[in-house]
């Protein structure tokens, strides 16, 4: 089993519904940059991340 799934039961789903979120939420805010949705969802995967030095 992978650590991934030992971490965390983030499923393929809750990634299509985040970037559905992201879709819809880009599509109403005119305003909103391809930076800050990509901000966005480093956000929502900075917990799965491992930051330990190569």
């Amino acid at each position: 089993m992978s650590t991934l799934k030992e971490a965390t039961n983030f499923t393929e789903q809750h990634l299509k519904d985040l970037l559905q979120h992201l879709q819809t939420k880009g599509t109403e805010d005119t305003e909103l940059t391809s930076a800050q949705l990509v901000e966005e969802i480093a956000s929502v995967f900075k917990p799965f991340i491992n930051h330990e030095e190569v």
